[in-house]
């Protein structure tokens, strides 16, 4: 659920009990004022007919107009009219203004006022017994739109006040999502306030983390450059051995020896790897024909230590593409390497480079076991393993394909693995430059 759907929301949980509660007062409220000015307008100048009528016949005088009741009572608050109920005790001391008391009883605002308009007389004071009902029209009206008037106060309040904080914290999230590419600017953070120090507070942490980032980074490379020397003299002199007159075993140590340089090899290259992948693409026009070559030569050794057959076509003109010739490389070298470590002993690799219609393909076929069709769509997944039947290394995280994968993405080439009957097929295909 978005910020803006939450603050939504919680101003309708907070706008519909307040708006009901004040409508529930401001309705008793008006019925009772409502009814009270009647009531005192109705008393200040009653109809003339009233009086005359309570002094020709005060022992039966009762008048009634609307929901008022009239009664008559003299100067010692007595009534000549038996039904006449008593006079109340609050209003003893009556004088010449209206005086009135009130309350709810089940649906109706209830009330009594009272008013003196002469020293003597059975007709001396009045009182005044009246109802308020609910269903006054001028007072729905009138509550209905206070009513409508305080949402609307509430509501243009809370977004007031919701609208610019969603903004600026939108804004802090486009700064994050475009940390990658243009950086924080934490100088368009200059309020004194606490969403502007979380800002600049999270945009340090971010320029820690971006800086630790690139030393890592650095780091990685300087090492994996600083162990390829070492690597490569390792395996030369490792085949070198392995050319000597050596017993069986002695060999057999030399053969697994160069496997895992080998393997340790490719480790390091994917780490290097690995840490350009999250910088920008050093394109150039590169000849495909020679770095196909090129792979396929590399990895003869570590092939013939397990008498596999690598071999490799190309196309009769050169097939140039626009790519990361280093990333590329890598990429490659991965699939080949794959297949040359899950692939039985005595069996056959082929790396095969084509153009179509101005694209290019590059296929690695070979006779292995093949994969298991369940993780077939998961390859590229990290720590993502194949069976036994082409696992090298149980404890590996899948860390090649990986990388390939990515190299292949950000050059927006297409990747897919299928089994073949038998072994297994990588096809990486993309446009060619030409």
């Amino acid at each position: 659920m978005g910020l803006r759907l939450r603050i939504i929301l919680t101003l309708l949980a907070v706008i519909i009990p307040i708006t009901i509660t004040f409508t529930i007062y401001r309705f008793g409220t008006e019925i009772r004022n409502h009814t009270e000015r009647r009531v005192e307008r109705f008393a200040r100048r009653p109809p003339p007919r009233i009086l005359r009528k309570c002094e020709r016949n005060p022992e039966r005088f009762t008048a009634q107009k609307n929901s008022i009741e009239v009664w008559a009572y003299d100067s010692s608050l007595k009534s000549k009219n038996p039904k006449a109920p008593p006079f109340p005790v609050f209003f003893r001391d009556v004088g010449e203004e209206t005086i009135s008391k009130s309350k709810w009883f089940n649906k109706d605002f209830i009330g009594q006022s009272a008013k003196r308009y002469s020293d003597e007389g059975d007709c001396a004071i009045l009182l005044f017994q009246w109802k308020g009902h609910r269903r006054s029209g001028g007072v729905v009206r009138s509550v209905v739109i206070q009513s409508i008037l305080m949402v609307v106060v509430l509501t243009l309040l809370g977004l007031a006040i919701s609208v610019p904080l969603v903004g600026r914290i939108r804004r802090l999230k486009r700064a994050v999502s475009d940390l990658e590419h243009v950086g924080f600017d934490k100088s368009v953070y200059k309020k004194d306030d606490e969403l502007d120090d979380l800002a600049r507070s999270f945009g340090d942490v971010l320029e820690r983390l971006s800086r630790r980032d690139d030393d890592l980074k650095k780091y990685v490379a300087n090492t994996t450059h600083d162990l390829a020397t070492p690597i490569t003299v390792l395996q030369h002199r490792l085949r070198r051995l392995g050319d000597l007159e050596l017993s069986l075993e002695a060999k057999t140590l030399v053969r697994q020896t160069l496997e895992e340089s080998h393997y340790v090899a490719s480790l390091i290259a994917n780490m290097s790897a690995a840490a350009r992948l999250d910088n920008e693409l050093v394109k150039t026009r590169v000849n495909f024909n020679s770095l196909v070559e090129r792979i396929v030569q590399r990895h003869v050794p570590i092939a013939k230590t397990k008498r596999i057959s690598l071999d490799f076509a190309l196309p009769v003109d050169a097939l140039f593409v626009a790519c990361d010739e280093t990333l590329t490389e890598q990429a490659v070298s991965n699939f080949v390497q794959n297949a040359i470590q899950y692939n039985i002993e005595g069996g056959n690799i082929a790396v095969v480079l084509e153009e179509e219609g101005g694209s290019f393909s590059i296929k690695i076929l070979d006779d292995g076991p093949g994969v298991n069709p369940d993780i077939l769509s998961r390859l590229t997944e990290r720590s993502i393993r194949s069976d036994s039947a082409r696992n090298r290394n149980p404890g590996g995280q899948g860390f090649g394909l990986s990388i390939a994968s990515n190299v292949a993405q950000l050059h927006e080439w297409s990747l897919s693995f299928r089994n073949s009957e038998p072994g297994f097929e990588v096809q990486l295909k993309g446009k060619a430059s030409g």
